[in-house]
């Protein structure tokens, strides 16, 4: 698994699913138009990254967590998605083909100049702390370097979702 440390602890957040959706989903008071009203929606983030076990793995938590996930395997096709479904935050790693992760971040931006941002990077060519370093001189952009904690991820989710709460 790459880029994660899955200890005893940090696998009981995985078992959290159903208490997770109590969290996020509240019981609905009337229906009006085929909408429950006094329902909130979960959130939406949106993962890119091409490793497909990191994306499973990041899917597999979020969800978990009670977030809706909506999955891309490069930055073009992240773009493509979010165009498709707005989301509430993105998690995009920074090395990748077809688009990095800077360049995901600023087509996304066009979009949704507000859009919160969880930058992760395990390095390439050059040290990971550099292209985190790049990325984190944007707004509302949180950095984790690879490997990092399930904790680690679910902090900096939540962090960048409170820091736009108002406006999302």
């Amino acid at each position: 698994m790459s880029g994660f440390v899955l200890s005893a602890e940090n696998k009981n957040v995985l078992k959290s699913v159903k208490k997770a959706y109590k969290k996020q989903v509240d019981t609905p008071i009337a229906m009006l138009n085929g909408t429950f009203i006094g329902m909130s929606q979960p959130k939406r983030i949106l993962i890119i990254d091409d490793e497909a076990t990191t994306l499973d793995l990041l899917q597999r938590i979020l969800v978990s967590e009670g977030y809706e996930v909506v999955p891309a395997t490069n930055g073009r096709e992240g773009v493509q998605q979010f165009q498709r479904q707005p989301c509430d935050l993105v998690v995009t790693d920074m090395v990748m083909p077809i688009k990095d992760g800077l360049q995901t971040i600023l087509d996304l931006r066009l979009e949704d100049p507000d859009l919160p941002v969880v930058a992760i990077s395990g390095g390439g060519v050059i040290p990971k702390e550099r292209y985190l370093t790049v990325a984190g001189y944007l707004e509302n952009v949180e950095t984790l370097a690879k490997p990092f904690s399930v904790q680690a991820l679910l902090d900096a989710v939540e962090k960048m979702l409170k820091l736009s709460g108002s406006s999302r």
